[in-house]
């Protein structure tokens, strides 16, 4: 019983570290686009800035 247990728990774990790991390459290649391309940081940028404002002046951000 306890081994079934240990068994099903280090699945669960790969599961998870799998799950981790490509959630962790995902945002770096999304990193890397970011960085690699100037008109992609402005777009980025000004989605952050526009955001920003809509909370500020109390309406929800628009949706791109």
């Amino acid at each position: 019983m306890l081994m079934m247990s240990q068994n099903r728990l280090a699945a669960r774990d790969r599961l998870k570290a799998h799950n981790d790991y490509e959630i962790n390459r995902k945002t770096e290649e999304d990193v890397r686009a970011v960085l690699a391309h100037p008109s992609a940081q402005d777009e980025a940028l000004s989605q952050i800035v526009e955001a920003m404002a809509a909370r500020v002046n109390g309406s929800p951000p628009a949706k791109a």
